[in-house]
């Protein structure tokens, strides 16, 4: 797993100097590398993943504030459907998610810190699977979940920033609590159900929302004119 510089908790207003910070110690960058990152989905980035991106900037305050990619969101994509795959709930999804920003800024790099790669960072030494797996987004995921299942009982209602740790191991455990709440906002967006992500969409006043659907792998945002909800849009439609 990687081993990053850590990000100061002297606030939030601290943020941008954090992350030169870290970046100038040799941490990976938000998405320098995503023009050369592995694909994680067989379908590659969709024009949903480019809407709900830009759906979502802004509406980010951490590491991926103002500069999520549709290349993050299919990766983020499939972390959460694996992980919908396996009956786990939203929360599994969040923990999930929220590892992946930390560690790879939801990108599938084929390298890292030692011998880490992939979207979790995991290393092959230390007995998370062969470099061909771990850089498999589907695999990685399930075993990131297979160790948290296993091995943190009560990830149900342990903070999700001391899950991430509890798997992880890292020597920067303070990182995962800062970006929970950007996984929980990215993983909410693809999981599905009635509501992926709320917001005035389209600045009339009044609260829109997204519904996904995870058996097609499509979305939509339908806009609350005051009475009805209406206009779908946002990607392939299903």
């Amino acid at each position: 797993m990687k081993r990053g510089k850590s990000m100061t908790n002297t606030g939030r207003w601290l943020i941008a100097t954090a992350l030169t910070a870290s970046m100038l110690a040799g941490a990976i960058q938000p998405s320098a590398h995503a023009d050369t990152a592995l694909p994680c989905s067989p379908n590659g980035v969709t024009s949903a993943d480019n809407a709900l991106a830009a759906l979502l900037n802004g509406r980010l305050d951490g590491a991926l504030r103002g500069g999520v990619s549709g290349y993050q969101i299919s990766c983020a994509r499939v972390v959460v459907k694996t992980t919908q795959r396996r009956g786990l709930g939203l929360r599994a999804a969040a923990i999930a998610v929220t590892t992946a920003i930390v560690e790879s800024r939801i990108q599938n790099l084929d390298y890292g810190d030692a011998d880490s790669e992939g979207l979790f960072q995991q290393r092959p030494s230390m007995g998370w699977g062969t470099p061909e797996q771990v850089r498999d987004p589907v695999y990685a995921t399930n075993k990131f979940l297979d160790y948290m299942v296993t091995n943190v009982p009560d990830w149900r209602t342990r903070s999700v920033g001391e899950v991430c740790q509890a798997v992880q191991r890292s020597a920067f455990p303070e990182r995962y609590g800062y970006e929970a709440h950007d996984g929980a906002v990215v993983a909410q967006a693809l999981f599905g159900g009635a509501a992926g992500y709320s917001g005035d969409f389209d600045g009339n006043g009044l609260t829109d929302f997204t519904v996904y659907r995870p058996t097609t792998g499509n979305w939509r945002i339908l806009y609350n004119d005051g009475s009805t909800y209406t206009r779908p849009w946002g990607g392939s439609q299903g």
